[in-house]
C-alpha cells in the first residue's frame, strides 16, 4: 500500500464530499479539505467483497489504495475526521479502529468487527485508473438541546433525525457503532429496558443505567422495526446479548433495504402443509409452535445478502438464529406479502409455505 495506515480511535466523522477524475494509476484519493481524513475502501477482491484502511491523509496529501489497472467499475470508500460527519450512501462494510483488511461484509459483530456506512464510486466502464478528491462540505447545524438530552430535530434537508443522551462515548466501556433494528422497550424480571436487533445480536439498555430514563421513555415512542444507528458504549456482552449505554440513535426510515418485506412479515402465519405449525414475527424475533402442544421455540431472525448455504448470487436471504445455542438456518424467501409467505429452506431445498390465520 502507499500509504501508512494508523489507529483511528476517536474519530467521529468526515464532512467531505467526492470529486472524481482520471488519476495516474490505479485508484487515488486526495485530500483537499482542511481536515486529517482517515480513508477506508470496499472492494471486490479474489471473488469477495474486502474492507481496508485506514490510509491518513494530511490536507493536501494523496495516497493510492488500489494500484495498477483497476479490475473493478464500482469501488466504495468511507472518509473520517474528528468533529465533522460522514454521510453514507447505505452501503455497508466490516471495519475496526486500527489497519485492517477484511474479507466478507456480513457478520461483523460476530467475527469481532464494527459495521459503517460507506459511499459508492463509479470508476465508468472501461477506466484503468482513477482519483477521488475529497472537498469540503457545509457544516450542518447543531441540534436544539434541552435539559440533559439533545431532543430529536428534524433535518429534512439536512440529514436524518439524530438523538443524542448526552453521554460522553468511550466513557463507560467500549465504543460501537452498529446498524439496527429497534425492537421496543419491555421488562423482564423487574427491569426494564429498550432493545435493538444488529447483525444477529440482541443489544439492550436497561432503566437505571447511565442513560436517562426520559431517553428511554423518548425511544419508546418509536414504532419497532425502525431503522436506526446506534452508538455508544458496550458494558458487557453475552453469547449473543450486549448490555449497552446509548450515546446517539439515528434516524434512518428508508435506509433499510428490506424494509418493505420486514414490514410484510410481522404478525402470525400458519403453514398451508401443516396447521399445526405455527410461526408469529414480532420485530426482529420469531416464535415458532409445532404439533399443537402450545410451546414456544424462540429465534431472533434477520434479513441479509446472503448465507453460506445458500446458492451463490442468490439475492436476499432470511437467517434465523437460536439463542442459546446460536444456531444458525438460512431461508431463501421466494414469496412475500401481506397474506401469503413461502420460502425455501436452504439447508434442504424444501418450500415453506404459509397464510395468514
Amino acid at each position: 500500500m502507499a500509504a501508512m495506515r494508523t489507529t483511528l480511535a476517536g474519530l467521529a466523522g468526515a464532512g467531505a464530499w467526492l470529486m472524481a477524475g482520471p488519476a495516474v494509476a490505479g485508484l487515488e484519493i486526495c485530500n483537499q479539505t482542511d481536515l486529517k481524513q482517515s480513508v477506508a475502501i470496499g472492494h471486490m477482491v479474489d471473488g469477495e467483497w474486502t474492507s481496508e484502511g485506514w490510509w491518513n491523509l494530511d490536507p493536501g496529501a494523496c495516497a493510492e489504495p488500489v494500484g495498477g489497472d483497476l479490475a473493478n467499475r464500482y469501488y466504495y470508500y468511507r472518509a473520517e475526521a474528528a468533529g465533522a460527519e460522514f454521510e453514507d450512501e447505505g452501503v455497508f462494510f466490516c471495519t475496526i479502529d486500527s489497519e485492517f483488511t477484511i474479507a466478507g461484509q456480513d457478520d461483523c459483530a460476530e467475527r469481532g468487527y464494527g459495521r459503517v456506512g460507506f459511499r459508492k464510486i463509479d470508476t465508468g466502464p472501461t477506466a484503468t485508473s482513477y482519483t477521488v478528491t475529497l472537498e469540503a462540505a457545509a457544516a450542518a447545524p447543531k441540534p436544539q438541546v434541552a435539559d440533559e438530552i439533545k431532543r430529536p430535530v428534524k433535518r429534512t434537508e439536512m440529514g436524518p433525525e439524530i438523538w443524542k443522551t448526552g453521554l460522553v462515548k468511550g466513557e463507560y466501556g467500549e465504543p460501537f457503532y452498529q446498524m439496527a433494528q429497534f425492537q421496543g422497550c419491555d421488562a423482564f424480571d423487574g427491569a426494564r429496558y429498550c432493545a435493538f436487533h444488529a447483525a444477529g445480536w440482541k443489544w439492550f439498555n436497561y432503566y437505571g443505567g447511565p442513560v436517562p430514563d426520559a431517553f428511554l421513555d423518548l425511544l419508546a415512542t418509536l414504532p419497532v422495526g425502525m431503522y436506526t444507528e446506534i452508538e455508544g458504549d458496550i458494558l458487557s456482552y453475552g453469547d449473543i446479548s450486549v448490555e449497552m449505554a446509548l450515546t446517539q440513535v439515528t434516524l434512518r426510515p428508508n435506509g433499510f433495504p428490506f424494509q418493505q418485506e420486514y414490514d410484510a412479515l410481522q404478525g402470525e402465519w400458519i403453514s398451508l402443509d401443516d396447521p399445526l405449525y405455527r410461526i408469529e414475527f414480532a420485530g426482529s424475533e420469531v416464535y415458532e409452535t409445532h404439533d399443537g402442544a402450545g410451546e414456544e421455540t424462540f429465534y431472533f431472525w434477520r434479513f441479509a445478502d446472503s448465507c453460506e448455504d445458500a446458492p451463490p448470487d442468490s439475492g436476499m436471504v432470511l437467517i434465523k438464529t437460536e439463542p442459546e445455542t446460536q444456531d444458525s438456518f438460512c431461508y431463501l424467501p421466494d414469496v412475500i406479502t401481506d397474506t401469503r409467505l413461502e420460502m425455501f429452506f436452504a439447508g434442504r431445498g424444501n418450500l415453506l409455505r404459509f397464510r395468514r390465520p
